[in-house]
């Protein structure tokens, strides 16, 4: 049956579909077989660029229904209405050239509880009626009194209204600036890269840093290593959660099988003897036994040994820990907040033990720099709250119904210039970044930025919210917002 009847009403064609399509990540499916059609279909369609293969594994099955149902069961001038994840009419990436092939009307359903627990809306296609700019919605909102009720009798319980959906384009908006803002490195498992000074810190003995079990996902929740590490693998980053606007709480500490050479940039260790010819016995014990429990506990699909996936792209070997002036910002939240770092001839000390340098996080997106105020100038900018605004049709959406993913957003929707020094808003936009800057250390000096990532980052706005304001003063005036 389930290979005839798609055929048989392939043939007949229908004059209406309505439908609620799974929507199943690509990366949940089990079946290699299975996993090879889909990723035909998609490129059949037209539903992912043919350079933008890294993102197969955030696609969902939704879109891919929707596009195969109309090419294979509609009639010309059909009608097709399926029940789709509200992300299809929102700015996530992967779903770009799906909106580009066109949509008649929307119903957005975002504010009906219970529904789904993924934000939800209804795409409709009519024929060849395609809407402009501006997509006609009506917008449905309701507390419903229970699950899956008929029509009918939630009807009383919801209001609706007309309004419109304007789909974001791929227009890359600050063009000089995209490119050179990128993502750190891969430093998880956490429980194999994150460590603490066993007791001395002057002593190489090193443990898992207890607080990085915290946020470790089975099979890693749980693992402890006990070893001693050499300072030349010892590194600091700054995990986003301990970020804040104009500051951090707090660097962590990172083993890593990676040793600065002399001219700044890095080189991997790959094997024991790596080590053992540089007479760091110790460390090749260490990275041995992490590289022992990742065989033991990684995902029987990765092939990769740790230190490959610890450089996942280069990510890694293509940092310079002493080099430059580092401004981050976190990759996912419902805000962006951003700080300054000094790296150039920086040797971090973090739990007192010494470091050979700052390593950005995959959970930080960072540009290196040689201007103190170019990188203050940028850091103004993004904590602004007219970016955080302009950026909030391109972020993705959780299942708790807040934005998530910020990525390289910033530079999508907000024409941010190259810094000019000669420009006055410009360099007041770095003075008032060094100013707030001062006010987070001041905060941090007096017992501040304690608490929860929600809590802290709020503590950070308070403290330079005069700068704030100020900087968004100029900040709409430098981008035109």
């Amino acid at each position: 049956k389930n290979m005839s009847r798609p055929l048989v009403f392939a043939e007949r064609k229908f004059d209406v579909i309505a439908g609620n399509p799974p929507w199943l990540s690509y990366r949940y499916i089990k079946s290699r077989d299975y996993q090879a059609e889909v990723k035909h279909l998609y490129k059949y369609h037209g539903l992912i660029e043919s350079n933008d293969m890294k993102l197969f594994s955030t696609m969902d099955l939704s879109t891919l229904f929707f596009a195969h149902a109309r090419e294979q069961y509609l009639k010309v001038g059909g009608v097709i209405a399926f029940v789709m994840p509200r992300a299809v009419i929102t700015g996530e990436k992967q779903h770009r050239p799906f909106q580009a092939k066109g949509v008649t009307r929307v119903i957005d359903l975002r504010y009906v509880e219970p529904l789904f627990n993924v934000e939800t809306c209804v795409y409709i296609r009519e024929g060849d009626k395609r809407a402009g700019i501006d997509i006609p919605t009506v917008s449905y909102a309701g507390k419903l009194k229970a699950h899956e009720l008929s029509l009918d009798v939630a009807q009383p319980d919801l209001k609706h209204s007309e309004s419109i959906v304007r789909f974001v384009d791929s227009d890359v908006r600050s063009p000089h600036y995209y490119d050179l803002f990128k993502q750190g490195a891969t430093l998880v498992p956490r429980n194999l890269c994150f460590v603490k000074p066993e007791r001395n810190p002057n002593s190489p003995a090193i443990i898992t840093d207890p607080a990085s079990d915290k946020e470790a996902k089975a099979p890693y929740k749980g693992i402890k290593l006990y070893g001693s590490v050499d300072d030349d693998y010892m590194y600091a980053t700054l995990p986003s959660k301990q970020l804040v606007p104009f500051g951090y709480e707090s660097l962590s500490l990172v083993s890593l099988p990676v040793q600065k050479q002399n001219d700044g940039t890095l080189a991997m260790l790959t094997t024991q003897d790596d080590f053992f010819n540089k007479g760091h016995f110790d460390s090749a014990d260490w990275f041995s036994a992490v590289e022992v429990k990742w065989a033991q506990l990684k995902k029987d699909t990765t092939t990769q040994k740790f230190y490959e996936y610890l450089n996942y792209r280069n990510k890694l070997v293509e940092q310079k820990p002493n080099t430059g002036i580092k401004v981050l910002y976190n990759t996912n939240g419902t805000h962006v907040s951003a700080c300054v770092l000094v790296t150039d001839n920086q040797q971090f000390s973090v739990h007192e033990r010494r470091t050979q340098g700052f390593i950005a996080d995959y959970k930080t997106y960072y540009y290196s720099t040689d201007h103190l105020d170019e990188a203050h100038f940028l850091c103004a900018l993004l904590n602004s709250p007219c970016v955080d605004n302009a950026i909030k049709a391109y972020q993705t959406r959780g299942i708790y119904k807040g934005e998530r993913d910020i990525t390289r957003t910033p530079f999508e929707a907000c024409a941010i210039p190259q810094f000019d020094p000669a420009n006055a808003d410009h360099s007041e936009l770095a003075r008032l970044s060094v100013q707030a800057h001062a006010a987070i250390d001041m905060l941090k000096i007096g017992g501040g930025l304690k608490g929860s990532v929600y809590k802290i980052r709020e503590q950070a706005r308070a403290a330079a919210k005069n700068e704030i304001a100020a900087i968004d003063i100029i900040a709409r005036r430098v981008l035109g917002l």
